[in-house]
């Protein structure tokens, strides 16, 4: 329960100077991910954004057609999606129990919000329990290895609190760091096919010098499997 306090009071505090940032910083991430959403299911598909912050990714699901509907830890940041995008169905929860019944939603979408639970097994878990047969995972976190460079202990396995810098350094954020291993768990794999996999660039994440170019962002599509 304290991570959760902590996760939120952090997202609350920023919320604002975040959105700002976000809104003012060339938009790159965001047509990457797009492409990986199967155009054959629209329209009307239901599509849960896990991690929405102030909305603008339901924004572009609405008028794509989509039923989106958005959960994030913060309230502030629920405030501020509530006046982008007014119709929608948003609710303030933890990732790790998700308020939303069996075989819910065509879609999970997720991006630069799985990174910030401790367990991501367990949030897994709850999208493989709230998506339909053949439902799609589709989600953008932290590259590992950016993680690896901004760890103060130089161990990769171990899991540590690290300090973010995201947005041209207008916003620090607080997140656990992660490994491979955990986007590419037995869980997953055993439940979901893998379809697509990705390792890209993003400018809006901090550059470490004198380690050339390297991967910042990675971008999965699963597909739940049907038994």
């Amino acid at each position: 329960m304290k991570i959760e306090s902590n996760s939120e009071k952090q997202y609350n505090d920023f919320a604002r100077d975040f959105q700002r940032a976000d809104e003012q910083f060339p938009d790159i991430t965001r047509p990457l991910i797009y492409e990986l959403i199967e155009p054959s299911l629209l329209p009307g598909s239901s599509l849960l954004d896990l991690g929405c912050g102030y909305g603008k990714d339901i924004q572009y699901f609405q008028k794509e057609g989509f039923e989106a509907c958005g959960i994030d830890i913060s309230s502030e940041m629920i405030n501020l999606a509530k006046k982008i995008v007014p119709q929608a169905h948003l609710t303030q929860a933890s990732f790790d129990k998700l308020p939303y019944g069996d075989e819910s939603f065509d879609i999970v979408f997720s991006r630069y919000a799985i990174q910030h639970s401790h367990n991501t097994e367990q949030v897994f878990r709850e999208i493989y329990r709230v998506l339909k047969p053949r439902g799609y995972l589709i989600f953008l976190v932290t590259h590992p290895m950016r993680h690896y460079f901004e760890k103060t202990t130089k161990d990769y396995w171990l899991q540590q609190d690290i300090d973010s810098v995201i947005l041209d350094g207008k916003v620090i954020v607080k997140e656990p760091s992660h490994t491979f291993s955990e986007y590419l768990s037995p869980f997953l794999l055993s439940k979901f096919d893998l379809e697509e996999f990705h390792e890209k660039h993003d400018p809006a994440a901090r550059k470490f010098e004198g380690f050339g170019m390297y991967p910042r962002i990675l971008l999965m599509r699963y597909r739940k499997k049907s038994y």
